[in-house]
Formats: structure tokens, sequence, C-alpha cells
């Protein structure tokens, strides 16, 4: 049946256009079936083997968990510890609970609330958006809340950011580079020869999957140079790459360590298969002993890992339940679940999901997706077999996640058969659908004839997020004379063009240009434009103090401010619109009553229990609305309260009322408030810090610049300030 099903897999990957797929299927930890399909070379005319090393995006997180599960079982860590127990200067501005409270645990499961900025960290041109070094300002800085309030361990919220902290913690607690721990503790034992983790393996592996995609009948190269040291704080969630030998090997040592802690639970406890565990694996003991100075499977805490910790409900008729691990991805056959976290959407009708009328299975594994490259694995406990499809290409759809269903059925021989190349092409569809839609957004805001900035006004050095560096340019090939770079990466150059009144766009139009570009997450058309502040934006010249990007669909704008901004003292901007709660009393006031609601937005307390509404399979059409739904955590131990949305953390006050309203009042009015007395406002942690100003009657200082310009107060009522720089800001 798996021979039999190669032809389909062979119009998978013509579908997709992709280069290359390879794929495979394990038995115990031993490989009873791999294949390749195309070129993993195209300009070499290389073909790919099951030893070709490809991109596997977020399937990197299935090993980082195995980090952590390895210092847990030496003592080292402990799956509740709070992060900051073990990196001091993890303390996220925006909500200092989770600096306080947030566990390793909550870190894998993606329950911290911290946001994904998968377009700031990586560049366009696969340049690098800012230093490794830096990676803990940017942590810190990152949104962390949603029209709902906070969202750490009340929402899940799918971050490739947070998990980044883990590469820090190993390295913080085994004392060698996450890199090293991977490869000595768990690639090396197990024999795992063609994963890659630094750029040294890179230039010296001649078995590499290029990225592509194919543009005008031509095959282009994508640069994604994630596995790097520059990269390294990538590495834990998207910088591995490995090969579907390796991968099946692992899914069988996953699978064998499993067995053994279940096999060594107390007799009160039921093990969750039938079968003789030692009987099913024999395959991967034999290969282990096969490994020169293997000993034992070096893995640990696998029971712990793939314990449920944050369902994930799929409204398909079946539920089946589905979960989010430490890392991995749990769900039962027959499921709509089978596509998330992959570059498919999920089935549009339910015929597309595959053993309908079969017994229920239980499958743990995880998608990955980056740019110009797709993976899939999933193992299945409870008949031993494990299987991987990798694919150099991910052009509205994903090779490897159709490839595995269509191993699924075969192995299987599920009922009724399903036509998974037909589910395929209207996932396809969806997604250049969602492409066309985004570009009309584009084009519906877009009005040139607006457009009213100089170039020389605009061009210079914006800082932002802690640790993200834009540089605008100038240009002799664009509209606007301007071009932005990120990080200071040349490579990563972008052309800007008008766009509206104080903005500009490098978002490309060609859905393949936006892909040739390494920029596979502009998928809103926000997240190609720059809109600029001005210090009085009644005032159409007056001077630039910032630009505003919506890096993320489902977040709140962020500003980055100018290299030499200073404030003049006369006058200062604050912006009220995503502040949830304000008070205009004199002095500090932290009592209820001393609050109002901002009418301009919904749902804010958490004390107001408010549920997002599940997409319904024929619904959904893209793998980001699963990654932000709210769910439950069903863990006995997490009885994490919701957070009381009354008490601030950042305050403007001592000003005159007549101050007030000459400096800003045009901006707060906008929101409902006008300023007739001496104000002290207070905004909780909804309105990002670093887009607030410090405020008194004589002069005006932003948040982050640095300490010694910082404007003291003389009628300060509230507690006491913390130091001020790029990464703190006030407590109180």
């Amino acid at each position: 049946r798996l021979e039999a099903a190669i032809p389909k897999i062979e119009e998978v990957k013509d579908v997709c256009e992709a280069p290359s797929v390879s794929f495979g299927v394990s038995y115990g930890g031993e490989p009873i079936f791999t294949k390749s399909i195309g070129f993993c070379d195209v300009k070499n005319g290389q073909l790919a083997n099951e030893h070709t090393s490809y991109h596997i995006g977020s399937c990197a997180k299935i090993f980082t968990s195995a980090t952590i599960g390895i210092l847990v079982d030496e003592g080292k860590v402990s799956w509740q510890d709070p992060v900051k127990k073990h990196l001091e200067d993890f303390d996220p501005v925006e909500d200092r609970e989770i600096g306080k409270k947030a566990t390793i645990r909550d870190v894998c499961r993606h329950s911290t609330g911290l946001a994904n900025p998968n377009a700031v960290f990586m560049a366009p041109h696969g340049a690098p958006g800012i230093k490794s070094e830096e990676y803990m300002k940017m942590i810190n800085a990152l949104p962390t809340a949603n029209e709902h309030g906070q969202r750490f361990n009340s929402w899940w919220f799918y971050s490739n950011a947070a998990y980044g902290l883990l590469g820090l913690i190993v390295k913080a607690t085994a004392k060698v580079d996450f890199a090293t721990f991977l490869r000595t503790r768990i690639c090396n034992p197990l024999g795992l020869k063609d994963t890659l983790l630094t750029e040294h393996d890179v230039t010296n592996n001649s078995n590499l999957a290029h990225p592509y995609v194919k543009r005008d009948g031509e095959w282009h190269k994508i640069d994604n140079d994630l596995t790097s040291e520059e990269h390294s704080h990538t590495l834990p969630f998207l910088g591995i790459r490995s090969s579907v030998s390796d991968m099946l090997l692992f899914g069988g040592a996953v699978m064998h360590r499993y067995a053994k802690e279940q096999e060594s639970q107390s007799e009160n406890e039921t093990p969750q298969s039938g079968v003789s565990w030692s009987d099913r694996l024999w395959g991967l003991g034999q290969a282990l002993g096969l490994i020169p100075g293997s000993k034992e499977n070096p893995l640990r805490q696998i029971s712990y890992i793939w314990k449920s910790h944050w369902t994930r409900p799929c409204d398909d008729g079946f539920d089946n339940k589905t979960a989010y691990m430490l890392g991995w991805l749990r769900t039962t056959m027959p499921t709509a679940a089978l596509p998330l976290l992959s570059y498919n959407s999920y089935p549009t009708k339910t015929e597309y999901i595959i053993g309908r009328e079969s017994q229920p299975r239980v499958l743990y594994g995880h998608s990955g997706c980056t740019n110009g490259s797709v993976a899939t694995m999933y193992v299945i406990p409870q008949s031993g077999f494990t299987m991987v499809a990798l694919s150099n290409a991910a052009d509205a759809g994903d090779a490897s996640n159709s490839t595995v269903q269509i191993l699924l059925q075969a192995i299987y021989d599920l009922g009724p058969k399903v036509d998974l190349v037909l589910s395929l092409k209207d996932s396809r569809e969806m997604k250049l659908k969602q492409h066309e839609d985004m570009i009309s957004d584009w084009k519906r805001h877009r009005d040139v004839e607006k457009y009213n900035c100089q170039a020389e006004e605009l061009i210079g050095t914006y800082h932002g997020l802690g640790a993200s560096i834009i540089d605008i340019k100038e240009s002799n090939e664009s509209d606007s004379g301007l071009a932005v770079v990120f990080g200071h990466q040349t490579a990563s150059t972008c052309q800007l063009d008008r766009f509206n009144r104080d903005s500009l766009s490098f978002l490309p139009m060609d859905h393949k240009e936006i892909l040739e570009r390494a920029m596979i997450d502009w998928d809103h058309w926000t997240v190609g434009v720059f809109r600029f502040v001005r210090e009085d934006e009644t005032q159409p010249n007056s001077r630039i103090v910032g630009l505003r990007w919506k890096w993320d669909q489902y977040e709140v704008s962020t500003l980055w401010c100018p290299s030499d901004n200073n404030a003049n003292g006369t006058t200062c901007r604050i912006e009220t619109d995503n502040v949830a709660y304000c008070s205009y009393r004199k002095p500090y006031h932290v009592e209820t009553e001393g609050f109002k609601k901002n009418p301009k937005l919904h749902g804010q307390g958490k004390d107001e229990k408010v549920y997002k509404p599940r997409a319904r399979a024929s619904q959904a059409n893209s793998r980001k609305p699963f990654k932000r739904q709210h769910s439950t955590d069903d863990e006995d131990d997490d009885a994490a309260s919701p957070k009381d949305p009354k008490k601030p953390i950042f305050m403007v006050l001592k000003a005159t009322g007549e101050d007030a309203n000459a400096a800003f009042g045009h901006c707060v009015e906008r929101s409902g408030a006008a300023y007739t007395h001496t104000p002290a406002m207070m905004v909780m942690r909804t309105h990002p810090i670093r887009d607030a100003w410090i405020v008194d009657s004589s002069a005006a200082q932003h948040v982050c610049n640095d300490a010694s310009k910082f404007v003291q107060m003389g009628m300060y009522h509230g507690p006491a300030l913390r130091s001020v720089d790029a990464t703190t800001s006030p407590s109180g």
C-alpha cells in the first residue's frame, strides 16, 4: 500500500510546486519504507534522499523539549521552575506577572502570552532582524495582551519568540550552548548524523535541501540562513535541519523511552497500551546497540512531555481530544486537526478527514514551516509507527503534511478513502485567496495623493521592541526616494513606496515575490506598511517623532523611535486608543472607583470571562487563528486566576489641566476623555510602555531614552520608580 501511494505523493509535489519531497515510515525505530522524489539542489541537479538535510521549522520544538526533559531528569531544572530562576533578566514590562510566575512548562506549552514577532526577528531575504545577544531585550519588550486583557495562562498563544528562552535556559544550566548540548546529549547518542545545528554543520554538508520558489517557470533559491550562530536564538524553535532518516530514528527513540516510563509506572496506574512495548520497539533497541558508545536511550521525561497541557478543541463533529503538550501536538483520528501547525488549511469539507469509519488512533507530532521549507512528523504509540515527510518549498500548500496523511491512510488502510490531492488543491486555493484579499485590503487603504512627507525628514535610525533597529535610507529605486534596512543587515534592504499621508510600504504585490524574499510571515497588509508619527498630527509639517509598525495582525502597532529623539520640553503626545482603564483624579489612586473604562475598548476585564468562539472546520482558513484561540488548561495543578485589571503599571501625572490640554488634549479627546483638572493618568499593560510619554508641567521625555535624560517628577505620589533605560520602565 505504501508503494501504491507514491503516485499520489508525486501529485502532491506538483500541486505544491516543490522541487522535492522526502518521506518515510519506521516501525519500532527501524525504517521500513523511505523514498525521495525530486531535487534537493536544482542548480546542480542533485537528487534528494533519506539523508538529505531539510529545514524542519517548528518541528525543532520536539527536540528542544527533549533537551529540557534531560535537564529535569538530572535535577538541574524543574518543569515548574519560574523562567526567572534561571534567566534573571527575564522581565516582560507589559505584564510583570509573567516575569514573576511564568514557568518552563508555560513556555513549552505556549501559555506565557508573549507575542510572536516573526517578521521582526526574521528580516527579509533571510537576514537576522535582531542580534542574538539582544534577544532578551526584545522578549522583555513584547506585547502580552489582546482585546480581552492579559494573555498569560488565560489564552493559548503560539509564540516562537518565547520558545527561544528554552535555549537560554539550557545554556544557563548545562553551561554549554544549546547546539552543543543537543548534539552531545541527543544527536550523537542516537546517531543523528544528518541533523545540523550550526553554520559549520551546514558548510560541511554536501546533501542539503535548498529552499525554492517556482516563479515564471524557473526555480528561485530562497535565502534561509537560520542554522547559524547569528540566528542562535532561533535554533530552539526554527533553526534546526534534519533528514527523514534522523527524524524516523528520533521518533522511535521517543516512543521507546515513553514505553520504558509507562512500564515503570506503579501497579495502580494503567499503561496506555495493552501490547508489550519491548516487543513492539525491538527495532530501536537493535539500532541503538549498533551505535558505538551508546549504552541507553538518552531521552527522559517523555511521559510528562506527552501529558496533556492545554486543550485545542477542534469543532469537526468527532470531538476527539486535541491538545498541545510540551513541544508536541496530540490528537486522535479521525480529526480535522491533522493540518494544524502546518502550512495547509483546515479541511474545508468533512469528507476530507481521513479515517472517518476506522478505529480511533492517538497521534503525537508536529508540523513546521519556514521560508521555503515544510516538515511534518507523527508517531503512533499504539502501533509503534513513525512517519516523516520533508519538502523544500512552502508555496500556498504543505507537501509534507499532505504526504504524511497519505502515508497514514495507506498504513492503516483507513476508510473511506479520501482524495488528499483534491483536499490539498482546495487548501492551496484558500491560501492564494488569502493573499488576494490581503492585497485588496492594501489597495483599499492606499492613497498616494495624500502623501505628505519629505524624504529627508524620514531618514534615520529607529529603535523599537527593545532590540529592533530599522534604518530608513536614501534610495533612487523607489518613488519615495527611500529604502528600509532591518537590523543593519544590508541583505534585508527593501524599497519603500508611497502609501498614504505619512505612510510608506514595502509589501510585494506578487505572492511568489513575497516567498522569494523570505517574507512568508508577511501575511497581513499592515505588516508591509510603516506609518510615521508626527509630534502634532493636526499639523502636517510638525516634526517626525517615530514610526509605527503593525508587524502582526493580532497585535497593536509598535512605536519605533529615532535615535536622536529629544523632547522639546513644551509639547508631548500620549496615545490612549489602547488604554483599558484611565483615572483623572488627583493624586495617585488605586481604588476601584478611581478608574473608568475606555469606551473604545470592549471586553477589557479578565474578571469578565470572555471566550473566543471556536472556528468551525469549514470556516477556519489559516494556521494563525488556531494559534491564538482561547482554550482551557486541563492541568489540575494550574490554578492561575484572572489578574486584576484595576492595577496600573504606568502613570503620567502632575501636569496642569491647561498644560495637558495644550500639549495633547486633542489626542486624548479622541478616546472619550478630556482634561478639565489636574490629571493622574494610569494605563493598563494593554498599552505598550514604549508608546507612552512621562509628563510634567515643564518637560517631557520618552520612557525608553537613557536614564540620564529622564525627567524627575516632583509631585509623584505613587510607588517608587525603577531605574529607566532602554529595557526597563516604571513599575508602579
